[in-house]
């Protein structure tokens, strides 16, 4: 019984806690992503639509309005009162998962043509965070509230949000980094970071009080 806590502690850091500002940061990403490549998208689809025929058109409206409300769900949760449906749950957790899988792939691709290895740790530690996760009993993950229904602070939302952008625009526009490390940092700092520095913020906070 007296490991627990540590035990606990280390459940903490290596797993990750999909609050409502790490599901909101995960969107955040995911919709940068989307407007900072607006155009080559949107190219490709108005392309793909021209040599489609009308089932085929609908489907693809359909699947890209889905993929746009898989981004923008966490989002709105993010400022919603609403609590979250089981289902909503378990997609936005899933979609995380594969995104986490997806990136790191992309990574390893970039660094067998120009990337060095160094480039591969943080999309590891993603993946490897995803996988914990997942390997976990269903009952387990409930149990520890991984998927949190509690609402966060609008300053906390807002201001983390602003720090995602500004990594994402420093490394993309500035650094000129590949963009599977580009979204890979940003999944870095809002999976594990971000959450990290609040907990600095509120415990200096308590002290000063």
């Amino acid at each position: 019984m007296e490991k627990k806590p540590a035990y606990d502690r280390i459940k903490y850091f290596l797993l990750p806690v999909y609050d409502e500002v790490t599901l909101f940061l995960h969107g955040m990403i995911g919709l940068l992503y989307l407007l900072f490549n607006i155009r080559p998208l949107a190219s490709d689809f108005v392309r793909n639509l021209s040599l489609l025929g009308g089932g085929e058109i609908v489907r693809d409206c359909l699947l890209a309005l889905a993929v746009l409300s898989v981004v923008c769900l966490p989002i709105y949760h993010a400022f919603a009162k609403r609590k979250k449906w089981g289902w909503e749950k378990m997609l936005m957790v899933g979609v995380i998962t594969v995104m986490n899988f997806i990136v790191a792939w992309n990574v390893f691709d970039y660094v067998k043509g120009v990337g060095t290895a160094w480039d591969l740790v943080i999309p590891l530690i993603n993946a490897l965070q995803s996988s914990f996760f997942l390997l976990l009993p269903r009952k387990s993950r409930i149990a520890w509230g991984s998927v949190s229904e509690e609402n966060a602070p609008l300053g906390e939302v807002v201001t983390s949000g602003i720090l995602v952008v500004m990594i994402f625009v420093l490394y993309r526009t500035v650094l000129k980094t590949h963009w599977s490390i580009v979204i890979s940092s940003c999944i870095f700092y809002a999976a594990t970071v971000n959450r990290l520095v609040f907990i600095a913020v509120r415990s200096l906070k308590g002290r000063r009080a």
